[in-house]
């Protein structure tokens, strides 16, 4: 009843989302928090760089709207080439679409129509999602005369910035992250670091975990048997995401090759092959041993990718910090993974115990639920398997627990409509 008198209460409020990914269907706190923040009244408007290679964002509630997905809205924005580029051209294309064309379309034509939505009804707050969005939704927030507020899912250091474009990326990052009104980050450990690189008020940042909202459960089925024609007696081990480097998808199919015959490993990809990461898919897929391990590709409604979980018996969630991209060679974003792992989070809403290579965070939740298995290096993951296994109703019980008390995200951003709602619409400094 509340959420419904909220929902009248601010009926002609309205909240702007500015995401320069494609990937908004796959981070569960971001979507969720959408449809929380459409719950408590609030019209959502969401703008996005889109991406063929990940699902296009689904809600159901007439109160959220994906209003763009055009790339142009953006200054900085990953972006996808068409088809009619063969694959050629990144630097030159992205450019254009970028620099030329998007400054002439950000400024005489998606600035007017922001304007005339904001006169409709008005804009609470702007939220701008990392740092390829905080510049262009501080100038927009500025330019409507209303509050912003940052979100960062991925942190960013300035010692591992090498080229001249991450340098300013990063400096826009420190710059508006200290103005916005508040900050949202996962846990402790990377509000800390937060503060320590942004030098953003502590008081300021607000912590809201990445993951789904629903208390946690375990409802099994056979989703994934059904559609790989998995025999019924075999323990899948469910491994989602991206495969990548940095997931250490390599030394888990490796090591899956020689798993006991009554275990089966998904590799899913939240992500249909293209050509940034061709090479790498490629080598897993030759790896794969088909009779111990399966590679998808699949493009999962988030309907159907709850029920893959459902059919699972255990979820992985490795990450590799020792980068061959960084100058440092160390990539803290992942080194202080703290609780910004969707996959963590989803495969333990799902009651599924979870098995993760030692990285501050996922160590530490694991361990002490004891919902899980912390090991090494991924040729301890069979030994894990057989702990796991041995009492695995209680591993389960304790995935349930362990969600519900440290991860749900409706009871952590409760406090962040809250503070929405105590915003006043005036002009940030940008």
């Amino acid at each position: 009843m509340r959420q419904w008198q909220d929902r009248a209460a601010n009926r002609s409020r309205r909240i702007g989302i500015f995401f320069a990914m494609g990937t908004l269907e796959t981070v569960s706190s971001l979507r969720d928090g959408v449809k929380l923040l459409a719950e408590h009244g609030y019209s959502v408007d969401i703008f996005l760089s889109g991406n063929p290679a990940y699902p296009r964002p689904q809600f159901d509630d007439k109160m959220i709207s994906v209003v763009s997905d055009k790339a142009a809205v953006f200054t900085h924005a990953k972006v996808a080439l068409p088809n009619w580029t063969f694959g050629r051209g990144l630097t030159l294309y992205s450019w254009f679409v970028l620099r030329l064309y998007g400054s002439f379309w950000r400024n005489i034509v998606f600035k007017p129509r922001l304007r005339s939505r904001h006169s409709q009804s008005r804009y609470s707050c702007l939220i701008g999602i990392d740092q390829e969005a905080i510049a262009d939704t501080a100038r927009y927030a500025n330019y409507l005369k209303v509050p912003f507020i940052y979100w960062s899912l991925e942190l960013r250091f300035t010692g591992q910035c090498g080229t001249e474009e991450e340098k300013s990326l990063k400096e826009k990052d420190i710059r508006y992250s200290r103005q916005a009104a508040f900050a949202i980050i996962q846990d402790e450990w990377r509000k800390e670091a937060l503060i320590n690189e942004n030098g953003v008020d502590a008081a300021r940042i607000m912590i809201v975990p990445n993951a789904p909202m629903g208390n946690a459960h375990r409802d099994r089925n056979n989703f994934l048997q059904k559609r790989w024609n998995i025999p019924l007696g075999k323990k899948v081990i469910i491994c989602a995401g991206t495969l990548a480097w940095w997931a250490m998808s390599k030394e888990i199919v490796k090591a899956a090759n020689n798993w006991p015959d009554d275990f089966m490993l998904v590799m899913h990809s939240r992500r249909k092959p293209d050509m940034y990461g061709a090479k790498y898919e490629s080598e897993i897929m030759s790896l794969a041993n088909p009779m111990k391990v399966i590679v998808s590709f699949d493009q999962f409604t988030a309907s159907e990718y709850h029920q893959m979980l459902d059919s699972a018996d255990v979820g992985i969630a490795f990450y590799s910090y020792t980068s061959p991209y960084t100058s440092a060679g160390i990539d803290m974003n992942m080194k202080i993974m703290g609780l910004s792992s969707g996959k963590i989070a989803d495969y333990l809403q799902h009651g599924l115990p979870v098995i993760v290579n030692e990285v501050t965070g996922p160590k530490e939740l694991i361990t002490d639920y004891q919902c899980g298995v912390a090991v090494p290096h991924a040729d301890r993951i069979a030994e894990a398997l057989s702990h796991i296994f041995h009492d695995y109703d209680t591993f389960s019980a304790h995935a349930c627990k362990c969600f519900n008390e440290r991860l749900e995200l409706s009871s952590h951003f409760k406090k962040v409509i809250q503070k929405i709602g105590s915003l006043r619409c005036n002009s940030p400094t940008a």
